[in-house]
């Protein structure tokens, strides 16, 4: 997967000659840690609780149904993102890691409501590890 926008190389006719994606360096931390946190499904996630909360409607399955399909959401967003355009491979290491990086954050972000003030710091201190520690493990595009 690459953040960058690549033109093809387009012959007379219009057609593209050649369409070859190229990393010219690997991945920083911060360039793997931006490509594994799913931001899209996380920000769908924080507006559909809000708009539930503000007009009354929060219940417990609600919630598990949008964080269910925050879910889905990520791993759809994330397979056509990662699928390589030659070969046709996808990269499932990091969907798996977005998916699950977007379970967290709906931990972190709903499941103090529920914990006893004392321990309500620790679904976000596991988010938080989780984003600092997988960009370090998880190399992403290696050249």
């Amino acid at each position: 997967m690459t953040l960058r926008v690549i033109r093809s190389a387009v012959d007379q006719n219009g057609l593209a000659a050649n369409f070859a994606i190229s990393q010219t360096r690997p991945d920083s931390w911060l360039i793997r840690g931006i490509k594994l946190i799913p931001g899209e499904s996380i920000a769908m996630f924080g507006i559909g609780s809000a708009l539930m909360t503000n007009s009354g409607v929060y219940s417990l399955p609600l919630m598990a149904a949008l964080a269910f399909g925050c879910m889905v959401l990520t791993a759809v967003f994330r397979y056509l993102a990662t699928q390589n355009v030659l070969s046709g491979k996808v990269q499932w290491n990091s969907i798996g890691i977005a998916v699950f990086t977007t379970f967290l954050w709906v931990l972190a972000l709903e499941l103090p409501k529920y914990l006893d003030p004392a321990f309500q710091i620790y679904p976000a201190l596991i988010a938080f590890a989780w984003i600092i520690v997988v960009p370090l493990c998880y190399k992403g595009n290696t050249s």
